[in-house]
């Protein structure tokens, strides 16, 4: 394999990997939408038949925890490669310029369409982080990186051991008095803007889990291994195997201690809510390794596959199919469209989530990457944050 093919691989493998992130993005907010940031993605007592029940462990066990750990570590990847043919003295105006645009493209997505937007959050991370991190020796990242890993997981064994043992649960109103997806689209943007504030900008910047990831991504995007794992993904790499091993226990955990009260529309309070926070945490750091690995190997072993392109066509248009997302969700949800807020099953929200993701994957590939241009808003960010542009 040449050089250039190997680069291509490896494009392939984080596009596709990114792809996927945007599936679990559309499956975890299609349940925020149907029942606002109370319920989310955890509602086993909702599930009351079985196919519901199949739905809440396909949403909880193959997405929940999994898709935002990848977007956050495959941002500090990406830092390195949009850094790499840059000046150093270049890179802080570069990436200041660019993600404020995106701080701006979040905004207006939180405000308008879907309060737990992220993109404003991981702008305003690259633009504290950016200029150090990219720069900052191995060992500084190193350091950085469990400080925050060490806090997280410390937290979080601070409330296993303070928190008292015998399950406690009560119901909780939702984080506003009445959602944005609750009454018509006018009316509800006054409670998208505490919406946005406390679940989507201050609640991501405050998980120190996304922070690490970042990071991870960055010191993974500088080290000549990282890239040859993706140029040869090897699922037998003792990293790979421990994680693999504690994905598998994790997700146990996950299963186990969700059904017995952490996937509940109350709020509860115990040890097996400590345990259950534990498993999440664990499997926040796991997954990406193993994932990683595992579309390394798709893009390997099967790269002309069509739902590895479609994979790939999302991976490099994320923003216009979170938009599209947010947009399809408003339209079936919202009170002032369709009106289906609180009225779809478990079931119904899943597919309804991978029929909006599939419809929108298969245009962005067909209409943009078979003629090779870029998608709509990828466009427009980039000529926001084009020098030229501002210049003249």
């Amino acid at each position: 394999m040449n050089h250039q093919a190997a680069a291509d691989q490896r494009v392939l493998a984080i596009d596709a990997l990114r792809g996927y992130a945007m599936l679990g993005v559309a499956v975890v907010n299609a349940h925020a939408f149907n029942h606002g940031f109370n319920t989310g993605n955890y509602a086993w007592d909702l599930a009351l038949t079985l196919p519901d029940r199949a739905a809440e462990l396909i949403s909880n066990l193959g997405f929940a925890h999994r898709s935002i750990s990848l977007l956050a570590f495959l941002l500090g990847v990406g830092l390195v490669v949009q850094s790499r043919s840059l000046e150093r003295n270049q890179v802080s105006a570069a990436l200041s310029r660019r993600y404020l645009v995106l701080l701006a493209i979040g905004v207006v997505h939180g405000l308008l369409l879907w309060p737990g937007d992220i993109l404003a959050a991981y702008a305003v991370m690259v633009l504290v982080l950016g200029r150090f991190a990219v720069a900052w020796s191995p060992g500084r990242l190193k350091s950085a990186i469990g400080a925050l890993v060490l806090f997280s997981f410390g937290m979080t064994l601070y409330w296993a051991l303070t928190i008292p043992y015998v399950l406690q649960c009560q119901v909780t109103a939702s984080s506003a008095e009445v959602s944005f997806a609750q009454s018509n689209w006018l009316a509800g943007r006054r409670y998208a803007v505490s919406e946005f504030l406390w679940s989507g900008l201050i609640g991501q910047l405050l998980n120190a889990n996304i922070w690490a990831l970042v990071l991870l991504g960055v010191w993974c995007g500088r080290a000549q291994a990282f890239w040859q794992h993706l140029r040869n993904p090897s699922f037998r790499q003792p990293l790979v195997l421990a994680s693999l091993a504690l994905l598998a226990v994790s997700t146990t955990a996950e299963w186990l201690t969700g059904r017995a009260g952490g996937w509940s529309t109350s709020s509860c309070f115990g040890s097996v809510i400590s345990l259950f926070h534990l498993a999440e945490t664990t499997t926040t750091f796991v997954s990406v390794p193993v994932l990683l690995t595992l579309f390394a190997w798709l893009a390997q072993r099967r790269p002309g596959a069509p739902a590895v392109k479609v994979l790939e066509a999302v991976g490099r248009a994320p923003l216009t199919m979170f938009f599209g997302q947010s947009v399809a969700f408003t339209l079936v949800f919202s009170h002032a469209f369709m009106g289906l807020h609180g009225q779809v099953g478990r079931l119904g929200v899943l597919a309804t989530a991978v029929l909006t993701y599939a419809l929108l994957a298969v245009w962005i590939e067909r209409r943009y990457r078979r003629r090779g241009v870029s998608a709509p808003l990828e466009r427009l960010w980039r000529w926001f944050s084009s020098p030229h542009r501002q210049a003249g």
